[in-house]
């Protein structure tokens, strides 16, 4: 028996509650840093890197943001929105921009 036109729409509706769910969670992680809670550069705003390192074994984004002169790891996180930093070290190797600036 084809599917209705009813299973495809609870279909699609159980797939956009995975959607809500898997991004609610994603989004609700633990931080180290409650000045930052995950914020991203606003839309319309990109980060121009211009300087990066490699983070080294043992490295936080408080270490690195020290290490670069910053006031707290929210810096690092702004710089780098791709880096989850409030769930433990970073891992060698991984580039970690230091020095940028907002663009857009």
């Amino acid at each position: 028996m084809a599917p209705t036109r009813a299973d495809r729409r609870v279909a699609v509706a159980a797939a956009l509650l995975v959607l809500v769910a898997v991004a609610t969670v994603h989004g609700a992680g633990a931080n180290d840093d409650d000045d930052y809670v995950g914020r991203e550069p606003p839309l319309g705003i990109s980060v121009h890197c211009k300087e990066a390192r490699a983070a080294q074994a043992g490295d936080t984004c408080d270490s690195v943001a020290r290490a670069a002169g910053f006031a707290s790891a929210a810096d690092i996180m702004f710089l780098n929105p791709n880096v989850t930093c409030g769930c433990g070290a970073l891992f060698p190797g991984q580039w970690v921009c230091v020095r940028g600036e907002a663009v857009g």
